[in-house]
């Protein structure tokens, strides 16, 4: 009796370790953005910040959390901070408006629809992610800009 007590105490603990290890079935996978400008830089959170406000450029792909996105409909959350999603500042539709990570909410600014490689805003569909002066090196600022399907610094690929 000792022994089938000693038993499945152990299998109890075993799957109490195991269940405390598993992912959860209703997590999203991440995702990162390349830029089409340049393979080796990526869409990401300046400075690897989690906080409000911090402004989106291009860096070097690594596995860095200010790299990975959770895809939550129209949403994209953060790695860094889930509770905080890619957003156009201000909630403005025009171009030139800068990206950052805010809060997330039910705001048009953090809506980005997919249409092929390029990522329109839910403020203004005639807007796009951008890479502020087309330039493919690090640190270059992140903004909307008017969607041109030609223009590679709009050409975002999902991996």
């Amino acid at each position: 009796m000792r022994f089938f007590s000693r038993f499945a105490s152990v299998v109890a603990a075993s799957a109490l370790v195991l269940a405390a290890l598993a992912v959860p079935a209703s997590a999203a996978p991440l995702v990162k953005y390349r830029t089409g400008l340049n393979f080796s830089l990526c869409l990401d959170v300046r400075g690897g910040v989690g906080a409000a406000g911090q402004d989106m450029q291009l860096w070097h792909c690594g596995e860095v959390p200010g790299q990975r996105w959770e895809k939550r409909g129209e949403q994209l959350a953060s790695d860094l901070n889930r509770g905080l999603c890619l957003d156009v500042r201000g909630g403005i539709g025009a171009a030139d408006q800068d990206v950052q990570v805010w809060h997330c909410g039910n705001l048009a600014g953090q809506r980005w629809v997919r249409d092929g490689l390029l990522l329109r805003s839910g403020l203004n569909h005639n807007l796009c992610l951008d890479v502020r002066g087309a330039q493919g090196k690090p640190d270059q600022d992140v903004q909307l800009w008017h969607c041109d399907r030609n223009n590679a610094a709009q050409h975002w690929h999902e991996f």
